[in-house]
Parts: structure tokens; C-alpha cells; sequence
């Protein structure tokens, strides 16, 4: 890639402080950039060290054959003395400007940060079965925050099977007074002491007996006492009757 032809006056507007904050920050941002741009401005660069420290050689040599040309007064000795005082503080500006940028140093490694991340597992309260004693009701999974580590329990619900029977009774015509009643000396396996309701979402009572039911289909759960979920595997109808 070549260099545009303005590179050795922009180069050395930089090297003679020329330039302003904004032209400076976007030099310095392309010599850690662009490698040809940096080798030319090495070059340049050391040119230009050579030129200032002649210049400066000169400059000695002069007041070197100023003052052995003439006698030590006090004013040539005011004379010496700042001009030797000009080239120390010429040297020192030299020194800071040309003084290397530690480019290479090595930065501090940036150590990862580990951040635990919970997950939460949507509750499924869906209930289905396919037989008398249905499947068991679908529990979250236990989330625990350590390390996004999931712990997956024992379902104390997997194998408890419950079976009842039931009987609807008719509601008038319009009206909700229907209800469904359990039997609960037909009760079998799971664990006492039983619940029931028609939403199983909803709230569950000991009570065996849901009214103020209107005509219609009804699924029908009970909650045994280890809170396992069980839904009768064919919906209760409530049929209507004319009470007039």
C-alpha cells in the first residue's frame, strides 16, 4: 500500500507539535494500525533526531568559539551560563518528546467474571390420562443457584395411581344446583387424607360433595395427602332436568 504524499508533512507537523488534540489522538491511533504508515514514521523519526542533535551541536560549537574569542566577563559569563541552561532544557524536551511509548507492555489479564445464571422451569399444570388411575400431575423442576447446577429430585408422585368413583346429580333446567359426589368408600391407593375439586388450579376440599354445579361435562381431581394430583379419566356429566 502506498502512502499518500502528504505523509512526510504530517509526520513532521507531529514531530514539531503542530498538530491539534484531535489530529494527534487519530496519528497516534494509525502508527498502532498501520505497520507501513509506523516504519516510515521510524524512519522519519530518526532522521529527525539527527537534524535536532546537529542543530544542537552547532549551536555548542558556536558558543564555544563565541566565548574562547572573548574574555570571561560578567556578562559572558550570564552569557554561558544560558546558553548552557538553553541546551539542558532543549535535551530534556528532546528526551520526553522522543521517549518511547511502552506499547509492549503488558496489560493486567482481564479475569472472567463467572455469574451464575438461574433458570426457571415453567410450571406445567396440565393433567392428562389415558386410564382409571391417571398420570401423575407434572412437578416444576427444583432450580437451585450454585453454578446453574439443576438437581433433579425424586418424584414422590410418579408411581401413585388413585381410583374413586363418583355420581352426578341432575340440575334444574337454567339453574345451578347440580353436584358431583364422591364415594369415599371407593377410595383406593394413594394416601389420606383426600381433597377434590373441579380445577385443579383452584382450591381443593375435604369435603366429597362440589354443588352448585349447572349443567354440563365436569373433570373431576383429587389431591391425596402427599399433594399428589389425580383426574378421573372421563368427565362427569351433570345432566338437567324440568323442575316446573
Amino acid at each position: 500500500m502506498s502512502l499518500p504524499d502528504n505523509t512526510y508533512e504530517l509526520i513532521d507537523r507531529y514531530l514539531n507539535g503542530e498538530l491539534s488534540e484531535g489530529e494527534k489522538s487519530d496519528f497516534e491511533a494509525r502508527l498502532k494500525t498501520d505497520k507501513e504508515f509506523a516504519e516510515y514514521f521510524e524512519i522519519q523519526n530518526i532522521s529527525y533526531q539527527i537534524v535536532v542533535g546537529q542543530n544542537l551541536l552547532d549551536l555548542k560549537a558556536r558558543m564555544q568559539k563565541d566565548l574562547s574569542g572573548s574574555k570571561f566577563t560578567g556578562n559572558n559569563k550570564w552569557k554561558y551560563f544560558g546558553g548552557v541552561a538553553v541546551l539542558i532544557l532543549v535535551a530534556i524536551l528532546l528526551y520526553f518528546f522522543f521517549k518511547p511509548d511502552e506499547q509492549g507492555k503488558n496489560e493486567p489479564e482481564s479475569s472472567p467474571v463467572l455469574i451464575d445464571t438461574v433458570t426457571s422451569a415453567p410450571e406445567n399444570n396440565e393433567i392428562d390420562t389415558t386410564a382409571w388411575n391417571n398420570i401423575p400431575e407434572v412437578m416444576p423442576e427444583e432450580i437451585q443457584n450454585k453454578n446453574t447446577t439443576v438437581e433433579n429430585h425424586k418424584d414422590i408422585c410418579k408411581d401413585t395411581l388413585i381410583s374413586f368413583s363418583c355420581q352426578a346429580r341432575a340440575a334444574c333446567s337454567g339453574q345451578n344446583n347440580g353436584a358431583i359426589e364422591v364415594d369415599l368408600n371407593t377410595i383406593k391407593l394413594g394416601k389420606a387424607p383426600f381433597e377434590f375439586s373441579i380445577n385443579p388450579n383452584g382450591e381443593f376440599i375435604s369435603e366429597p360433595f362440589i354443588g352448585d354445579l349447572k349443567q354440563g361435562k365436569y373433570s373431576l381431581f383429587v389431591r391425596d395427602g402427599k399433594g399428589c394430583v389425580r383426574r378421573l379419566n372421563v368427565k362427569v356429566e351433570v345432566p338437567s332436568i324440568n323442575c316446573n
